[in-house]
């Protein structure tokens, strides 16, 4: 059982910890409008509690909303108010992706940066610092959509993650997976920091680092 199941007594426990979260990104400042998704299964229908951010400071438990992985539930899910626009990629990659509990899609603006250049988001973050946690030898990263359908955009997204817990989207920012909602939401954080030190480095001539050119 994914370890952030394990840690939340009962369903308003975790969406209640989906709204501390967004807001806590919020508090950040750096990650930008962002959603949150969370495996959370019912009874014998798995499915995961999504909510997007920022939210509303009197917003209560019944914000987050209820999403049966099953894709042919479309139509219990676009009854629901409280789905952020792009629930499906996080239906998408929890539905094929057993080993990880949560997911971030935020808009940091370092992230973004190097998202919306068409230049930099061909090598995208690359591995130039030995705290990386959330890449490898490869770095993080960037999905470059080429298809308007959601399962296109799953399938670039994952390709992009690899084994990591981050990759950029192009055009827009940043996507987080973990073992628990604290790893994916620590992991926008860490992926920002990189970010934002490559593009320092690039704008004071370090065009080569560690052997990536730009």
């Amino acid at each position: 059982m994914p370890e952030s199941v394990q840690r939340f007594r009962c369903e308003d426990d975790a969406r209640a910890a989906l709204l501390a979260a967004a807001r806590e990104l919020r508090a950040g400042g750096t990650a930008g409008s962002a959603s949150l998704s969370l495996r959370w299964s019912r009874s014998a229908a798995a499915g995961m509690l999504t909510v997007g951010a920022p939210v509303a400071a009197t917003a209560t438990v019944d914000a987050v909303a209820w999403v049966p992985l099953d894709g042919g539930a479309e139509r219990t899910a676009v009854a629901d108010t409280g789905l952020p626009p792009d629930w499906r990629l996080h239906r998408g990659l929890l539905g094929r992706r057993g080993r990880i509990s949560a997911i971030v899609r935020s808009r940091p603006v370092s992230c973004m940066a190097i998202a919306c250049s068409a230049q930099l988001r061909k090598t995208g973050i690359p591995a130039f610092h030995p705290d990386d946690a959330t890449g490898d030898a490869a770095g993080i990263r960037c999905a470059k959509p080429t298809g308007l359908d959601c399962a296109t955009l799953v399938d670039q997204v994952e390709e992009a993650l690899g084994e990591r817990a981050a990759c950029l989207l192009a055009g827009e920012g940043l996507v987080t997976i973990g073992p628990t909602l604290d790893a994916a939401v620590a992991a926008v954080a860490t992926v920002e920091t990189l970010a934002e030190v490559w593009w320092r480095l690039l704008q004071a001539g370090h065009g080569e680092v560690h052997g990536v050119a730009i």
